[in-house]
């Protein structure tokens, strides 16, 4: 059995009484709407991609800071032990 989530998502007006209307007529609910157009979503754009999750790693830029390099490192290690060099 799935488990359910509440979620909240913000839906300009005019497109949340469109989703209301188009589901009464075709009884059904917005809610199954929703999980009907995020699966169709979602399928096609794992059909068009490689299925590893690995394969977004480094493809999102999250704003941070590059890591040391291995010789700053060291360095950073060596003036922490004996001070800095002169």
């Amino acid at each position: 059995m799935a488990y359910l989530m509440r979620t909240t998502i913000t839906l300009p007006e005019a497109l949340l009484e469109q989703a209301k209307y188009y589901a009464l007529a075709n009884k059904t609910t917005v809610s199954q709407l929703i999980k009907e157009g995020l699966a169709i979503k979602i399928k096609a754009k794992i059909n068009n991609k490689p299925k590893s999750i690995l394969t977004l790693a480094g493809s999102i830029n999250l704003g941070g800071k590059e890591p040391p390099t291995r010789n700053e490192l060291y360095d950073s290690y060596l003036k922490q032990k004996i001070g800095p060099r002169h």
